[in-house]
């Protein structure tokens, strides 16, 4: 079947742009002509944005359905030429795919909302050059207000400073994060703008902010502690009675990754928490700093003379685990 036309974005050369025509034969043609299409939208969801929007050649009938897509996913590397290394700065490759996220944010049917924001993308013109920057935040934006359930965003090379005051959302349920700078104010405004938000993780990201809070986080605990992050500058921590699970598991990871913690507190909830499975071959750990446990309980809770137990096994004094009831 000969191909008449296609987006710009989707052209050899990038400065390019084709008008969109759909080919001449008629949707009798079209093999999914009795597919409904929001189950065509649900397969379109699983091809690159790129792919996507080459399905408008196809039929009169596929014309529009890439504007509908649920699924923005855009890879800089379907923009890699064959005749260039990957390391090699290549500006036509970044124009392309550039080009691609602009037309299919304009061209999108206003209607149609974003389920899931993915894309992997270069930045090598460093802080100084805020273009970039600014472009990719006004993506990450204009998916926020389109109702995106997932961002998964990935930046290689230098970081993206991110303007977190877009995140305001009630359908956010998990974020990716992939080399990222998170100034002061990103996790107070994920607490309380973003509340259905339960996934977070973050890869090579620098955190700036100088507390992390959130009622709606799941906190997912590996095994292999040398893939659980440390939290070298962290003196304060509050913890859920989910984290005495597994004899302790949850407490004793944040204890061996938080070598500077000074002050602790422990919140028995009144409610059986959900609980976490694991195991440590090694229990013991090192607070040098830590010289202070509150444990906010109530007056019965059997689980007090436990926490005590531990903490002086460890090395503190019963003087230094204060125990408070619940008012």
């Amino acid at each position: 079947m000969p191909l008449r036309a296609c987006p710009a974005a989707m052209e050899e050369s990038p400065a390019k742009r084709v008008r969109i025509t759909a080919p001449a034969q008629g949707d009798d043609e079209d093999w999914f002509g009795a597919v409904p299409n929001d189950v065509i939208l649900h397969i379109m969801s699983f091809l690159t944005t790129r792919q996507a929007v080459r399905t408008c050649v196809l039929s009169r009938r596929w014309l529009n359905l890439w504007r509908s897509v649920p699924c923005i996913q855009a890879d800089i590397s379907e923009f890699q030429r064959r005749d260039s290394e990957w390391e090699e700065y290549d500006r036509e490759r970044e124009s392309a795919f550039k080009m691609l996220i602009e037309r299919v944010l304009e061209l999108r049917d206003p209607a149609a909302s974003i389920r899931t924001f993915r894309f992997r993308c270069c930045r090598l013109d460093g802080f100084e050059d805020t273009s970039d920057s600014e472009d990719i935040n006004r993506w990450i934006s204009h998916a926020v207000q389109k109702q995106a359930w997932v961002l998964d965003i990935v930046v290689l090379y230098d970081a993206l400073k991110l303007d977190h005051s877009a995140f305001t959302s009630s359908y956010l349920t998990r974020i990716e994060f992939t080399n990222i700078l998170m100034m002061q104010g990103f996790f107070k405004q994920l607490e309380t703008g973003c509340p259905a938000l339960e996934n977070l993780f973050l890869d090579e990201c620098n955190v700036v902010d100088v507390e992390i809070s959130s009622q709606t986080l799941k906190l997912r605990i590996e095994n292999n502690l040398q893939w659980y992050p440390r939290f070298n500058n962290l003196v304060s921590l509050t913890l859920g009675q989910w984290c005495l699970d597994a004899n302790f598991y949850g407490l004793i990871v944040f204890l061996k990754n938080s070598p500077k913690l000074e002050k602790l507190t422990l919140e028995l909830e009144k409610e059986t928490p959900q609980r976490i499975i694991g195991e440590l071959e090694e229990r013991s750990f090192t607070c040098e700093h830590l010289t202070s446990v509150e444990v906010v309980c109530s007056e019965d809770d059997p689980l007090v003379n436990d926490v005590v137990e531990f903490f002086v096994n460890s090395g503190l004094t019963s003087a230094q685990v204060h125990i408070i009831h619940w008012s």
